[in-house]
């Protein structure tokens, strides 16, 4: 077999998932409500600072931003099929 056909030692094994202090958490959530969206130089400052990865940095806003967004659209939008299956006009009869 070639070389590059041999399985490699780890070289593409996944990480268990890491827990985030609770300084880590609180900084990252500080950071998101002054900006959602991280340049790659605040990013790469923010990774440095709180002893993290750029990219677990980049995966926890993208995450957040996720978050955010589902919050904020489940109050626009029914939740349940049931409730959009009819709507009701003003004199609240039944539309179809």
């Amino acid at each position: 077999a070639l070389p590059w056909m041999r399985p490699q030692a780890a070289a593409g094994r996944r990480r268990g998932r890491q827990t985030y202090s609770r300084y880590q958490t609180l900084e990252l959530e500080k950071e998101f409500l002054f900006n959602p969206y991280l340049t790659r130089k605040r990013r790469i400052e923010v990774s440095h600072a709180l002893g993290l990865t750029e990219r677990q940095v980049k995966s926890g806003f993208q995450n957040r931003r996720m978050k955010w967004k589902k919050r904020n659209n489940k109050n626009r939008f029914p939740s349940s099929k049931c409730e959009h299956r009819s709507w009701r006009n003003e004199a609240g009869a039944e539309l179809q």
